[in-house]
């Protein structure tokens, strides 16, 4: 038996320094890329071997969190209009492994 879900992939995210859209800097999307813009929330680094979580909210108020390691530049960006750009990444958990007889 397996747990099946979808979560978000980061494909990549870009500081807005202007207050325009003149100031962006022009990306071609993927195919099933989803953009949305926000105030960025990276809390701290990462520390250790697994990965933090930082979000950002949609047009529609929901949040969308990212599994991700925190680098020192996502903390000092924390509060900044960004563009991020991600895609679903489906996951199959095992949750249980039957034996069969011979």
């Amino acid at each position: 038996l397996a747990d099946y879900r979808r979560i978000p992939f980061l494909v990549r995210m870009v500081k807005l320094v202007g207050r325009g859209d003149e100031s962006e800097p022009k990306f071609k999307q993927f195919p099933g890329e989803t953009k949305v813009r926000d105030i960025l929330n990276a809390k701290a680094v990462s520390k250790g071997d697994l990965p933090d979580t930082f979000s950002v909210k949609k047009e529609d108020g929901a949040k969308v969190n990212f599994p991700f390691f925190i680098t020192n530049a996502l903390v000092h960006a924390k509060g900044k209009r960004v563009d991020v750009y991600y895609m679903l990444s489906e996951i199959n958990t095992v949750k249980e492994i039957l034996l069969v007889k011979k």
